[in-house]
């Protein structure tokens, strides 16, 4: 698969992850990707590609790793609920670990 298409198709993939359950979100996220290739689509320097590329693939990674959609609860509360994924790439507290679980 050529490597634009699978950095392209790794961040579609990323924001559907992240914005599930918010789909202004998703749509907002896709155009602005869409727009940031569309941007980029003539560039022809391999430095430069390759640099973009690096930045998609990074970009993707961060979204997939750190962000998390909150839901508005019926307290009128956002509440958000981490996956293991989140987890794996937390920052690590000395009292707690990535996901709030007191330490042994």
């Amino acid at each position: 698969m050529n490597p634009v298409t699978s950095v392209y198709r790794e961040l579609i993939r990323s924001c559907r992850k992240a914005f599930k359950e918010d789909h202004a979100m998703f749509t907002s996220s896709i155009t602005e990707i869409r727009n940031k290739f569309e941007v980029s689509r003539m560039e022809v320097d391999p430095y430069e590609v390759a640099e973009r590329l690096r930045e998609g693939r990074e970009a993707a990674s961060f979204i997939a790793s750190f962000v998390v959609q909150g839901t508005l609860n019926d307290k009128g509360n956002y509440a958000v609920t981490f996956e293991e994924h989140h987890c794996e790439k937390a920052f690590t507290y000395e009292s707690e670990d990535e996901c709030g679980q007191a330490k042994k």
